[in-house]
């Protein structure tokens, strides 16, 4: 589709998709000069920034967002086992990380029950995965002894 096609269909302006993808929100057209070519995927990036927009995120959280593949909606229902997920960027101060930059990271709250909830750096490595699954059953043992 050309630019004009992008911007009926998608309601934003030209000016606004051309920043975008300066910014790398959007990937750049296919082609070259007066025959760039957008596609489905521009369309759907665009309505995804929106969402994400609505929800009061930042460009550069949303950039973030984007490139860890977050879903459109910033709650997602998963299902019995776990209620729902929150996608959560989260911006590192300096004093964390001594003579670092702040660093955005992206990290998955996923609330299991009423007043049970989970936050993880994503995506997580395996050896966060491994002790997680280790130290669930120490948790629940510890959780159990101090509630009765």
């Amino acid at each position: 589709m050309t630019i004009h096609e992008l911007i009926k269909k998608s309601g934003v302006n030209r000016r606004t998709i051309y920043y975008y993808i300066q910014l790398g929100l959007l990937p750049a057209p296919k082609g070259k000069g007066k025959s760039f070519v957008y596609n489905e995927e521009h369309l759907r990036r665009l309505e995804q920034i929106r969402k994400l927009q609505a929800q009061r995120y930042s460009l550069k959280e949303i950039k973030a967002m984007l490139e860890h593949g977050v879903p459109t909606l910033q709650t997602a229902e998963v299902g019995d086992a776990i209620e729902s997920v929150q996608y959560l960027p989260i911006s590192m101060p300096r004093e964390v990380q001594p003579g670092l930059e702040a660093v955005s990271e992206l990290w998955r709250r996923f609330f299991l029950d009423d007043g049970v909830e989970l936050l993880i750096r994503w995506p997580p490595d395996q050896r966060t995965l491994r002790s997680l699954e280790s130290k669930f059953k120490t948790l629940i043992t510890h959780i159990i002894g101090e509630a009765s």
